[in-house]
């Protein structure tokens, strides 16, 4: 009996081993840690009281000094804003909120981009500020970073400064030089305030000189010397232009050095803002070249910086008609935009938002204003003007990838030094299997907890780790086809940073079994199984006989 049961246990083990080895020659251990910390959730943000303001015709007001609540109710949810400035003010204009991740724009009214920002303000929200912002009309844009996500609730505030005439010019000898053919915004603030200029010709011109604004009343005169701007006054105009402005037409004015005075009619009030405009022409000197253009060097730094503002110079005595910058971002096609004139002969342009790694490719063309409307290209005597972007985050080199729309690549066996700051941030990045692997996906510090988690090409989750690496960091072991996939890090509740960590992805390829050993084995198998039935049998014949 104690034969009958040995040979019951072999063949029993043999039948297990038979359809483990026919099920799963090419299988291998394949696993991961499923935890409750996928942090994923879906949120029911309610519109604001702003809606619709989806785009520049649809934006909502908001006052100075004032402070607005909002929401992303959707994830391609934009908000636009409008303000006014009717004179010279400081500004500053912020988003704020409890969590998430809002990035702000600025355009003019033109709807040229001023600026932009996307973490400088608290944690992930954004703040821009200006020294100086001269009258008009301005909008504001705001969004989620990345598009992926909801904002149940920001603030966005905007705070302005009125600011005294910002110009140093209240006397003729502090007169702020001019050329022709140009605007210069001003104001007479406070009373009692005026306003000096200088230009200087060196043939004669004819020339027209004019101050207009929405509401003022503005005096000028014309003089020569800074000394004695009375006896030497060869012009004065009180009402001459639309509404109470003045305006001042001179022919044939000799060659020499003039002096401009602008100033409040009586003294008795505030002008907040104006425009003097600049004409000048002549019938001896024509104009038969294009714009003096100079490109300077992006400002701020491109290291650490995703909003770029570029700056040129362009001058012409018949004045300036339109700066453009023509620009290709990495591969793409060339495309064209409007710089802003916004002093006097320099013209800038805000671009962005820029990702890590983009290569921006530039020139510069100008048009004068004669009648031949001459061009001027400056393209680096045909190399172009070229930067690329790097990190702001010089821990990270990855940054700014806290949305699945910017998660970088990270290569296969290879190690990136990390970190999660501010608290709540998110780190993604992406990776491609040519073929079936054996993966192993682990952060690892000396002090921090993260949670991991991976999509596949779908963006589908398909492991989560908390705990399984070393100390409180993450690990996941995996076998995977061939594909795109992206991993996604956080710190363990969001409410902490982990102020470094590494981050490994290690492939392992899976041991080919050869058909032939595979065949010897279920012969052999086969052929114990069938030895193990007869003796099985006569050993049930002899029991039989007994």
């Amino acid at each position: 009996m104690g034969r009958t049961k040995e040979l019951y246990t072999i063949l029993l083990a043999l039948f297990l081993l038979y359809a483990i080895t026919t099920t799963s020659f090419q299988s291998s251990l394949t696993f991961s840690f499923i935890d409750s910390s996928d942090t994923t959730h879906e949120i029911m943000a309610t519109p604001d009281s702003y809606e619709d303001d989806n785009d520049f015709t649809s934006a909502k007001n908001i006052s100075l000094n004032s402070l607005q609540e909002r929401s992303i109710s959707t994830i391609d949810d934009v908000d636009y804003v409008m303000f006014t400035l009717d004179s010279f003010y400081s500004i500053e204009i912020e988003t704020t909120g409890t969590s998430y991740d809002t990035r702000l724009w600025v355009f003019d009214y033109k709807h040229n981009q001023i600026a932009f920002d996307d973490d400088g303000g608290t944690n992930k929200f954004s703040k821009l500020s200006f020294d100086i912002f001269k009258a008009g009309h301005y909008f504001i844009k705001i969004d989620e970073f990345g598009n992926d996500d909801e904002i149940e609730n920001y603030n966005l505030t905007l705070s302005a400064t009125l600011i005294v005439d910002p110009y140093v010019d209240d006397t003729p000898y502090d007169s702020y030089f001019i050329i022709l053919n140009y605007n210069y915004e001003r104001s007479l603030y406070p009373v009692g305030d005026h306003d000096y200029f200088t230009f200087t010709i060196f043939i004669e011109y004819n020339i027209t000189l004019e101050t207009t604004g929405t509401s003022g009343d503005t005096v000028m005169s014309l003089f020569t010397d800074p000394e004695d701007e009375v006896t030497s006054e060869i012009a004065y105009n009180d009402d001459g232009g639309v509404d109470q402005f003045s305006k001042i037409i001179l022919t044939n004015l000799p060659p020499g050095v003039y002096y401009i005075k602008i100033w409040k009619f009586q003294d008795n009030d505030v002008v907040l803002n104006y425009t003097l405009h600049t004409t000048g022409t002549s019938d001896y000197g024509v104009d038969l070249e294009g714009p003096e253009v100079n490109v300077f060097a992006p400002f701020p730094s491109t290291s650490s910086s995703s909003e770029i503002i570029l700056t040129a110079s362009a001058t012409d005595p018949s004045g300036i008609d339109s700066v453009q910058v023509h620009y290709k971002l990495n591969d793409a096609s060339w495309k064209t935009i409007d710089m802003i004139n916004d002093m006097v002969v320099y013209y800038g342009i805000c671009i962005g938002p820029l990702e890590v790694g983009d290569n921006y490719t530039y020139y510069v063309t100008a048009y004068d204003n004669s009648a031949a409307n001459f061009l001027t290209t400056e393209d680096n005597s045909g190399l172009y003007y070229n930067f690329i972007v790097s990190s702001k985050d010089i821990s990270d080199p990855l940054e700014k990838d806290d949305s699945l729309n910017y998660a970088r690549s990270i290569d296969i066996n290879s190690t990136i030094e990390r970190r999660i700051f501010p608290v709540g941030e998110v780190d993604y990045c992406t990776f491609n299997l040519a073929e079936e692997y054996n993966i192993v996906i682990e952060t690892s510090g000396t002090s921090g907890d993260t949670v991991l988690f991976l999509y596949d090409e779908n963006l589908t989750l398909i492991a989560v780790n908390d705990n399984s690496g070393v100390d409180s960091f993450s690990k996941i072991i995996l076998t995977l086809e061939s594909g795109n996939y992206t991993i996604r890090i956080v710190e363990n509740g969001d409410d902490d940073v982990i102020n470094h960590y590494s981050i490994s992805l290690t492939v392992y390829e899976i041991p080919e079994i050869h058909e032939f050993t595979i065949q010897l084995s279920l012969s052999l198998i086969l052929i114990v199984i069938i030895s193990t039935f007869f003796i099985l049998k006569n050993d049930w014949k002899r029991k039989m006989k007994k």
